[in-house]
């Protein structure tokens, strides 16, 4: 057996007042709530009909939606292309896996054997922009990129960023975070690569049917990226990172990243929209 290198301990209780199921529905929250319904109402109002219209114009504030990158279904475009589209699939995939396992606290770092496999996916994906980049421009590159590689790379990048960063996410913002790690062998990273692969077969097959499903949930990957991002900002900026106690608790600091990840993007679309 494989010993375990040691870790550096958990985060303890911080000093602040912990973030507990009875502060959620106060008065920040009604704000937040009003901020959200006000910022989706613009959305909905002010951005062009049909749905994936919509959906086109979130994506386009991470993504440059080139047609030749990004996955057709029956000449439908995806709303981001097809590296992001693997990206943030596979972030969602891993965070659904682990609040359907329980492990949604999860907070100790993967085994340096199975760290090395997930670095090296975000090492390919990295290795395949660069080269995808030289392809555009016509320079030498050492092999001919195609979708098919962007939503590889790209989907088990996403699956292994989330991996490697949720630990850390956890022990920012959990009171108590689990001792456990979202992959502790190669097992378990197995049962991760098996979702992954449904993602990259769906992806590639493009099925009619599928179209409106993982145009959504790649969206709703996005969003669910930078909310985790914009929550850990504002809970550090206000120094209450280590206080949330509960998944109730959760819901405040998750509104708040939301509501400025909407801001974010209704501001990108709007500069773009007055640059074009």
């Amino acid at each position: 057996m494989i010993p375990r290198e040691p870790e550096e301990p958990l985060p303890g209780p911080a000093e602040t007042s912990p973030i507990e199921e009875s502060e959620a529905p106060g008065s920040a929250s009604i704000l937040l709530s009003s901020a959200l319904v006000s910022i989706t109402a613009l959305f909905l109002l002010y951005s062009p009909w049909p749905l994936i219209a919509k959906l086109h114009a979130v994506g386009a504030a991470c993504c440059a939606q080139i047609p030749s990158h990004t996955i057709t279904f029956q000449g439908r475009l995806m709303p981001v292309d097809s590296r992001n589209s693997g990206i943030y699939l596979g972030v969602l995939l891993v965070i659904a896996v682990l609040w359907a396992g329980g492990r949604q606290r999860a907070a100790s770092y993967a085994p340096a054997r199975v760290r090395n496999l997930l670095m090296l996916c975000v090492l390919a994906m990295i290795l395949d922009g660069f080269n995808s980049v030289a392809q555009s421009h016509h320079f030498h590159v050492l092999y001919q990129d195609t979708n098919l590689i962007r939503i590889v790379t790209g989907t088990l990048a996403g699956m292994a960023l989330t991996i490697l960063v949720v630990p850390v996410y956890n022990r920012l913002v959990w009171r108590d975070p689990a001792i456990i790690a979202v992959a502790e062998d190669y097992v378990e990273l197995g049962g991760f690569l098996i979702v992954a692969l449904l993602v990259i077969l769906s992806l590639q097959a493009a099925p009619s049917a599928f179209y409106y499903p993982l145009s959504i949930l790649s969206i709703v990957g996005f969003l669910v990226t930078m909310t985790m991002v914009n929550s850990c900002m504002i809970l550090v900026s206000l120094r209450r990172e280590h206080t949330v106690a509960n998944e109730r608790g959760l819901v405040l600091p998750a509104l708040a990243g939301l509501v400025f990840t909407l801001m974010e993007i209704l501001l990108i679309t709007t500069v773009r929209a007055h640059a074009g």
